[in-house]
């Protein structure tokens, strides 16, 4: 990742956590729960396959976190960002 001058995970890891850079995937997950609530508010033409597929995304994710659907559309980018430990991150960087 040429943003911290470096390829090597570890150190990359380090420099995303103590800059509080969220690693890209978390940056996905926002972006696509964000989507999915806006699908849902803006547009009642998309309601419909909103209610088949839409839900079955939502509720795999809040069961990534651990947590209700419900709450996880409301406060979806503090579960994300809380997510992210000071234990998984030190096992992951100096494992």
């Amino acid at each position: 990742m040429k943003l911290f001058s470096t390829f090597e995970n570890k150190v990359i890891q380090q420099c995303q956590f103590y800059t509080n850079v969220l690693p890209m995937n978390y940056y996905y997950v926002i972006r696509k729960i964000s989507f999915l609530n806006n699908v849902l508010i803006n547009n009642h033409l998309l309601q419909t396959p909103h209610d088949s597929f839409g839900k079955v995304e939502l509720a795999s994710l809040a069961t990534l976190f651990e947590c209700d659907g419900n709450i996880l559309t409301k406060t979806y980018r503090t579960l994300v960002k809380n997510s992210l430990s000071w234990t998984s991150m030190a096992r992951t960087m100096f494992n």
